[in-house]
């Protein structure tokens, strides 16, 4: 939002403001205090049409009638994702360290990481572009992270 002022000086019209608002969006995983489902899995279900558009928060239903920026956010989601989930084991340990001293919510183990795979990724990319490119990559991961000790402790540094 702080960036809409900007953008429409600059001369974007405002239905591109809201396209790029519903993306920006799309990519939050977390569910809040009163959702059931993250902005994330709306965008999911929009592109797999598994949930309903009048159920959708309405700066999301634009995703049930667009298919094209519903691949769009599922592309920048899918990259999001691959940024944590696309790279080598070591670095997913990394990333799952500075996460969980960011969040101090979250454990530094395999299970959190285990957890993103199985429940932020859903165990798989959106599209079919990200599967081809990451999905190999994401079930190592998840097998890896399955083989330590559920108290390992991952370090960041």
């Amino acid at each position: 939002n702080k960036a809409r002022p900007y953008l429409l000086a600059a001369g974007l019209p405002d239905s591109s403001w809201q396209r790029i608002q519903a993306m920006v969006l799309a990519t939050d995983v977390s569910k809040g205090d009163t959702q059931d489902i993250s902005p994330a899995e709306w965008l999911r279900g929009a592109f797999n049409g598994t949930l309903k558009k009048a159920d959708a928060p309405k700066q999301l239903q634009v995703f049930f009638d667009d298919r094209d920026l519903a691949t769009q956010a599922a592309l920048l989601e899918d990259s999001d994702l691959g940024t944590s989930a696309g790279m080598p084991y070591e670095f997913a340990r990394r990333m799952t360290a500075l996460i969980a001293e960011e969040t101090k919510v979250l454990s530094p183990t395999p299970q959190t990481l285990i957890g993103f795979i199985d429940h932020i990724c859903r165990g798989t990319y959106i599209t079919d572009a990200a599967r081809q490119l990451f999905g190999n990559n994401l079930q190592t991961l998840r097998s890896l992270a399955d083989e330590e000790h559920a108290d390992t402790i991952y370090y960041w540094s």
